[in-house]
């Protein structure tokens, strides 16, 4: 089982401020049932120096898997800020998903309809497949006519698994409606402690289950391990 959306690593973002949290968390993940955490810490292309950020991200990610004494496999991406002009960043490649060239991204609180079908063309015509990190939070993705045309794009989305908890009405009818369009592909926990937030990936799966169906729970899971580990979705539809 993979989280594919973490903010496990510390002393770079507003996750883990510490080694020492950062391997509590990773513990959780284990107790969780993760094998496969993918590291995904903020960046803003527009306030930050990509280089600088890789060096950080992976001089941390290094001294992080010389810490932790468990079995778990970590993977190096981000969380990048999207704009209008992300996909004229240089050295782009360097915030995949390690091995892969998908890439999570975070849109603005709004006013982004007028530019994010550019965006996802430009980044598609660049070869990359953009994540849509944490879909559930924008009221202009409730809209699944927009929903359904980025995915007809190429766009892969993430919900968050805590979402599944305690869901409102109108969070179990976009939850829905979504599944049943296939409009739900990944699943993360966008954990940033062991309290505020933790790893919460199966109690999502499960509550995932109470309120669509095993077969969807068992989707999420196949789906996102298939994003990390080969960069694509599976090839069958994921309408349920």
């Amino acid at each position: 089982m993979t989280d594919i959306h973490t903010h496990i690593l510390y002393d770079i973002d507003d996750g883990a401020k510490d080694v020492d949290t950062s391997v509590k968390m990773l513990d959780m993940e284990i107790s969780d049932g993760v094998d496969t955490v993918v590291l995904t810490p903020h960046f803003d292309p527009a306030k930050q120096n990509i280089e600088e950020f890789i060096i950080r991200r992976d001089t941390r990610a290094t001294q992080l898997k010389n810490a932790f004494t468990g079995k778990i496999s970590i993977v190096c991406g981000a969380e990048v800020v999207a704009s209008p002009f992300i996909a004229d960043t240089n050295n782009l490649d360097l915030l995949c998903i390690e091995g892969t060239k998908c890439i999570l991204i975070e849109l603005p609180a709004s006013n982004f309809l007028i530019w994010i079908e550019d965006m996802v063309y430009k980044l598609q015509l660049a070869g990359y497949t953009p994540i849509l990190a944490h879909i559930e939070r924008y009221k202009e993705l409730r809209d699944l006519k927009l929903l359904k045309r980025l995915c007809d794009m190429g766009c892969i989305t993430q919900i968050t698994a805590s979402l599944f908890d305690a869901p409102g009405f109108s969070d179990k009818r976009f939850i829905k409606k979504a599944a049943a369009l296939g409009l739900i592909h990944t699943i993360g926990s966008d954990c940033h402690s062991v309290s505020w937030r933790p790893p919460c990936l199966s109690r999502g799966l499960q509550n995932a289950q109470k309120l669509i169906s095993s077969d969807f729970s068992k989707k999420l899971i196949f789906t996102t391990d298939s994003v990390v580990k080969k960069g694509a979705l599976p090839y069958d539809s994921f309408i349920i």
